[in-house]
C-alpha cells in the first residue's frame, strides 16, 4: 500500500477542527524535469536577489488551483502565499 503525505485542512471555519475535514495531499501536482524545461524560459530573471524555488512556487499554484483553495490556505511548505 502507498503512503502519501497529506494535511487535513478545515474548510468553512476559521476555528481549528470546527469545519469540514479536507485531506489534502502533498506533491500530487509536482512537476516533473522535462515539464520544468519546458517553463524555465518564461521564468523571471534574477536581479541581484536570490531567486525563490520555482519548482515549489508552480506546484503551490498548481495545487490551489486543483483543490479550489485560497491563496492564504496553502500549506507553508510551498512558501508564503504572497509568493504564489
Amino acid at each position: 500500500m502507498a503512503r502519501y503525505r497529506f494535511t487535513q485542512l478545515d474548510v468553512f471555519s476559521a476555528r481549528p477542527l470546527g469545519g469540514n475535514p479536507l485531506a489534502v495531499v502533498h506533491d500530487a501536482g509536482g512537476l516533473d524535469e522535462a515539464q520544468m524545461a519546458r517553463l524555465r524560459p518564461y521564468f523571471p530573471k534574477s536581479h541581484g536577489r536570490p531567486r525563490v524555488d520555482d519548482r515549489r512556487v508552480l506546484s503551490g499554484i498548481i495545487f490551489i488551483n486543483r483543490n479550489g483553495l485560497r491563496w492564504c490556505d496553502a500549506p507553508s511548505e510551498y512558501g508564503p502565499s504572497k509568493t504564489l
